[in-house]
């Protein structure tokens, strides 16, 4: 049995350059005479994986073309205003006691003439959308963004690009302080020769995850848990055939099934079947021991808030 755990340009009168945001955030603030009153404005100019995109002022409607991106501005405190769907929803399920009711749907991919109609006053996407960036960019200004290799670095990033600096350096102090916690309470009950193991049934293959990506490292670095030996040599993933399972022999298996975007895939699940029928998956030390745990297709990603729910999954998986 398994377990289920669920603007304004004006006339420039003085420069400050600062650096950031793939090497270069220059800002300048733009003062003059309005009505007899002094009117100073605020311009930064962004480099990006797309180019130079100037933002003025603070931006109030930002369209993001990636759910896990409207994750990370609502780490922030900004609720986006317009953003591509999760599953044809603005709803994000691994953010509780949150509303998206009002944030305009843009489609699981994004549709111009909606976010034409959303009027945005700044489009961040990421280099997937490259091909429509000079289309974006006549709708707003467009940053695009690679693919994050590090997730604090890339919420980091953001942050610079909205100027939210100090409330990314306050958010991952408290998430910091959140794995510390739990670290605390596994040492109280996973011995610690116990060993884990991060594995994802696709429809056509079986993954092995290696010890420095997306739930791995949240089990591996941030919960310091020990991973069953030979995944420390493993790049990043790697397919293995169900024979070769009896290698990553763990004490404690969390399991993905699926792609990071499917609720139901008939042919991941025939895998799974096929898997869970099979005399080597029920020799295995989890299953023997009822330690597998099912876990949700978005845990696959690193963003900020999806990081923080996956503490509070592996915390009921292994204490509650």
């Amino acid at each position: 049995m398994m377990k289920k755990v669920i603007l304004f340009p004006l006339s420039l009168l003085f420069i400050v350059v600062l650096a950031s945001c793939n090497g270069a955030d220059t800002r300048h603030e733009t003062s003059a005479d309005t009505n007899n009153e002094d009117v100073t404005t605020d311009e930064r100019l962004i480099t990006h994986e797309g180019g130079e995109t100037t933002i003025v002022g603070t931006p109030e409607k930002i369209a993001v073309l990636d759910y896990r991106l409207a994750d990370t501005l609502i780490a922030l405190d900004i609720r986006p205003h317009a953003m591509t769907t999760y599953l044809g929803e603005t709803n994000l399920p691994y953010i509780e006691n949150t509303s998206f009711e009002d944030i305009v749907p843009l489609g699981d991919d994004v549709n111009i003439e909606a976010l034409l109609e959303a009027k945005p006053d700044l489009i961040i996407a990421r280099t997937s959308e490259e091909g429509i960036y000079d289309s974006l960019s006549k709708i707003a200004p467009t940053i695009l963004l690679s693919a994050p290799d590090d997730w604090r670095d890339s919420f980091k990033e953001v942050a610079a690009i909205v100027d939210k600096e100090e409330k990314a350096e306050e958010w991952l102090k408290d998430y910091d302080e959140k794995a510390e916690a739990l670290r605390t309470k596994l040492e109280e009950n996973i011995e610690a020769d116990e060993t884990f193991l991060y594995l994802r049934v696709m429809p056509k293959e079986i993954r092995v995850h290696g010890t420095d990506f997306n739930l791995s490292a949240t089990l591996f670095h941030d919960l310091e848990l020990t991973p069953v030996e030979g995944l420390e040599n493993l790049d990043k993933v790697e397919t293995i055939s169900l024979e070769a399972l009896t290698t990553y022999d763990a004490d404690h298996i969390f399991l993905e099934n699926g792609g990071p975007n499917a609720v139901d895939d008939p042919e991941a699940e025939e895998q799974l079947n096929t898997l869970m029928e099979s005399a080597i998956w029920n020799s295995l030390t989890a299953v023997e021991n009822d330690q597998v745990y099912f876990m949700p297709p978005w845990v696959i990603s690193d963003y900020p808030n999806i990081k923080n729910k996956s503490l509070d999954l592996i915390e009921e998986a292994l204490i509650e």
